[in-house]
């Protein structure tokens, strides 16, 4: 009776107890990569690391003082320190780009002839391996002599980077085995579809060489890759349980499939001759591509592809049919790396001419709104089309051809608004329009319209109508308000919607025989004085030196990029900080320009990119990144411990209300569903938390509550609570009757631990 005195009085201290401060942020990001490859292999390090078989060969949990100091890690962001790491990028970017030496494009192929014939679809790239090699001798290079990058990579890469740089030789060793090509080719059938991928054998002892691989690194009886001789091909069986990686090593070529009677099938074309490709005409299509020099090709047979997609109604394929998406050929792409210089060339075309919607894209003519876009925009999209009415006396067939009744609907809407649409708004305007986000993509975005009208007089009269009739419909409320202001011969307009949560404005005017719309007034007067003063993008050097010039300055569509500007502002909002470390960047256009080129029976499109410098991919990786991820991680590690905390207190309470000891489970403690609280189901935390099953998840976490019972009552318990991923926080949190929260750190936990287990962890929160 003493001792059951005393447990309720502690009970009741705890629910009185204030709630400490939440977690320390503790300082540990793992930055793996310095090019992409790096960063693929070193998150193929991770899953490694985090492998059943690598948890057992290490211990479960890590030195208390360890942990401890990880805990009381600093919080600060020391922008400071980072200027010295992004000075060695910047000279290990210019190392990078000036010495290491990509394929040459490749003017013929001697793998397509070998595809199989009724393949559907192709994709070659060159063999990269020495390139990357040649990145990574310069990084580890870097590495040695430059203190700042060694302390960078020791310190942020720790073990997981002596993987990575073993990973990227291996893989370099690996393709020393390959020709300068590798092909991936196959059909696709309702059911399924085989593949194979194809290279050339440079040397002997592939075999080899992956089979000490997968001894070494996969899991044994059933590696995910299995090695075959053209011997035990001919006698290998499939198994139903089982689909490795099949690759076939011979003398001459190297194959790899995933389905058996694939690689037998192969096979068995290679050794006939493995011709045929070639001679039909989508093989044919793919060898001129080879002609001006590509290093990456891929195709797909359009119309095989759409033989296969499932029939609808009658009604349905007439639709699709008069879309002109029925005549589509093939789509072929080849891209090249030159100079510094990415650049994009495809085509789809068609069996015909286009028609229906697939005509509606205009031929080449020129962009004039792009002369109202500044070289600060972030994303600009322009287009020509075919004349609006004439898109919509289109459009009007197709829904009267479909739909009887479509007429009589149209009619009744102009009836209510009191237009013609077709010669009241479509025909006031040109076939031109151009879309921006022209500054500052955040937090208010920077967007701006700009369309080619005919008949801007005409177009604001209906503009006043469409108001006037959404009034009347409203029934009398000014939902649309429309003001007017002239300034230097120019009436400006803003438009007010206010039938919203929050008001929305829209400003514009009419100039030059354009329609300019923005979001502020100060965008529309801005593009106005960009496309007078000539100062637009398309005045830029760096612009005109992305832009293909295959019809001058004269394209169907075009879309410019770019994406530094568009990192820089997303990252200031998260970070304001990191606004001082990429205003070298943003002031660069290291950006994308596509443009589209409609001809009779085909739409071409050609890009040019020089992406956004490696200096700026590795300044996210090693600065941005972590910081974004560890503010995400300490938040949900923050409410996890409030989480366990309110179990703590839901456990006391239960324990007074019922004198039954605790609950042995989330499910005990929840929502009583509508009905009285009982011990069953005390409603004491919520659905979420109190869960009926093992763990209840909430906030990113994943909560167990275990008693400790003897004959029906518990006199004991542990709540743990978890991250869903690695993604989602680094520590995994406790507590028992004791009242004090434990953690640790490390990968998320797989089962509900034990109060001793529990008690074991280090508790200074």
């Amino acid at each position: 009776m003493i001792f059951s005195q005393g447990r309720n009085k502690h009970r009741s201290e705890l629910i009185r107890r204030e709630k400490p401060s939440a977690a320390k942020l503790h300082l540990h990001s793992c930055i793996w990569a310095f090019v992409a490859a790096a960063a693929l292999l070193a998150t193929s390090a991770s899953a490694l690391q985090d492998s059943p078989a690598l948890k057992a060969t290490r211990p479960r949990h890590t030195n208390h003082a360890a942990a401890t100091q990880q805990q009381s890690s600093g919080t600060g962001f020391d922008l400071e320190k980072y200027k010295p790491l992004l000075e060695e990028l910047g000279r290990l970017e210019k190392r990078i780009e000036q010495n290491v030496k990509f394929p040459a494009p490749r003017t013929q192929s001697k793998l397509l002839p070998l595809v199989p014939a009724g393949s559907s679809f192709f994709v070659s790239f060159p063999n990269y391996g020495d390139a990357i090699h040649q990145a990574n001798q310069i990084f580890l290079e870097e590495l040695k002599q430059s203190p700042v990058l060694g302390d960078w990579w020791k310190n942020q890469a720790g073990p997981a980077g002596t993987m990575v740089e073993d990973g990227i030789e291996k893989f370099y060793q690996f393709t020393e085995y390959l020709g300068n090509e590798v092909v991936v080719a196959g059909t696709v059938n309702q059911k399924s579809a085989s593949v194979v991928v194809i290279a050339e054998a440079r040397k002997p002892g592939l075999k080899a060489f992956i089979d000490q691989i997968i001894q070494q690194y996969a899991p044994q009886p059933k590696p995910p890759v299995r090695v075959l001789t053209p011997q035990q091909l001919l006698t290998a069986k499939t198994q139903r349980s089982y689909k490795p990686l099949l690759i076939l090593v011979r003398p001459d070529y190297i194959v790899a499939s995933t389905d058996l009677p694939t690689l037998q099938n192969f096979n068995a074309h290679l050794t006939r001759g493995g011709a045929g490709f070639t001679a039909n005409p989508f093989g044919q299509r793919l060898t001129q591509t080879y002609a001006s020099g590509a290093s990456v090709v891929a195709g797909i047979d359009l119309q095989k592809m759409l033989a296969l997609r499932p029939r609808g109604s009658a009604e349905n394929e007439h639709l699709f049919q008069q879309s002109g998406f029925a005549d589509l050929k093939y789509l072929i792409v080849e891209g090249k790396y030159e100079n510094g210089m990415a650049s994009t060339n495809a085509e789809l075309s068609f069996n015909g001419p286009r028609h229906g919607i697939a005509s509606w894209l205009a031929g080449p003519a020129p962009l004039p709104g792009l002369d109202f876009i500044s070289t600060d925009s972030a994303y600009t999209f322009a287009l020509n089309l075919k004349p609006p009415a004439q898109i919509f006396d289109e459009l009007r067939l197709i829904g009267e051809n479909t739909n009887p009744f479509a007429g009589v609907a149209l009619a009744q809407a102009e009836s209510e608004l009191k237009i013609n649409i077709k010669d009241d708004l479509l025909s006031k305007f040109g076939g031109h329009f151009t879309v921006a986000l022209d500054g500052p993509i955040a937090p208010i975005p920077a967007w701006k319209v700009i369309a080619q009208v005919s008949d801007p007089a005409g177009l604001q009269q209906t503009i006043r109508q469409l108001l006037t009739a959404a009034n009347e419909k409203a029934n009398g409320q000014k939902n649309f308000s429309l003001d007017q202001q002239t300034e230097a011969g120019l009436n400006y307009y803003t438009l007010r919607i206010s039938d919203s949560p929050k008001p929305i404005e829209v400003h514009y005017t009419f100039a030059d025989g354009y329609l300019i719309v923005g979001g502020t007034h100060a965008i529309v007067k801005d593009a106005i004085a960009l496309h007078r003063n000539g100062n637009s993008l398309p005045r830029s050097a760096d612009f005109n030196a992305l832009a293909p010039q295959k019809f001058g300055s004269q394209a169907s569509a075009l879309i410019y990029e770019n994406p530094a500007l568009f990192l820089a502002s997303a990252l200031r909002e998260v970070s304001p900080e990191l606004q001082h470390l990429f205003a070298p960047d943003t002031s660069k256009i290291h950006g994308i320009v596509a443009t589209t080129y409609a001809e009779d029976s085909a739409i071409n499109f050609v890009s040019n990119s020089k992406g956004f410098d490696m200096t700026t991919m590795l300044l996210v990786a090693a600065v941005a990144i972590p910081n974004i991820m560890r503010s995400k991680n300490v938040a949900n590690e923050a409410a996890a411990t409030a989480t366990v905390r309110t179990v703590m207190t839901a456990q006391a309470q239960y324990s007074l209300d019922y004198n039954k000891g605790y609950a042995p489970d989330l499910g005990t403690l929840g929502n009583c569903g509508g009905g009285k609280p009982s011990p069953a189901h005390a409603c004491l935390i919520d659905d979420k938390l109190g869960c009926p099953d093992t763990w209840c998840v909430k906030n990113n976490f994943r909560y167990n509550l275990t008693g400790v019972c003897k004959a029906g009552q518990c006199d004991n318990y542990v709540v743990g609570a978890t991250p869903l991923s690695t993604n989602d926080g680094g520590k995994s949190f406790c507590a028992t009757a004791d009242g004090v929260v434990h953690w640790m750190a490390g990968a998320p936990l797989t089962e509900p631990i034990s109060v001793s287990e529990c008690d074991s962890w280090p508790s200074n929160l």
